[in-house]
């Protein structure tokens, strides 16, 4: 038997639920809203420090890289000139 106020009942058995799980307290009830926590916002500014420690590394990298290119062609042409020897 719904009476037409079902979200009214719903609303208020989570009032009684919540007064019963607070005991007794001293807020009064229009401060009540106050002590719910608020979502806090994703914080961006790590994302930062990730990406540019990811493009040092990714520098270093191709650095080293191109370093060990460069060394490999100078072996390579290292023995192709003893070869021609």
């Amino acid at each position: 038997m719904d009476n037409g106020g079902g979200a009214e009942t719903a609303h208020s058995v989570d009032d009684e639920a919540e007064r019963l799980a607070r005991g007794e307290s001293t807020m009064p009830e229009r401060f009540r809203h106050l002590t719910k926590e608020a979502p806090d916002v994703p914080v961006k500014w790590p994302w930062f420090i990730a990406l540019a420690f990811l493009v040092y590394a990714w520098r270093t990298v191709l650095f080293e890289l191109s370093n060990w290119r460069k060394g490999a062609l100078t072996i390579v042409a290292f023995a192709g000139y003893l070869l021609k020897l």
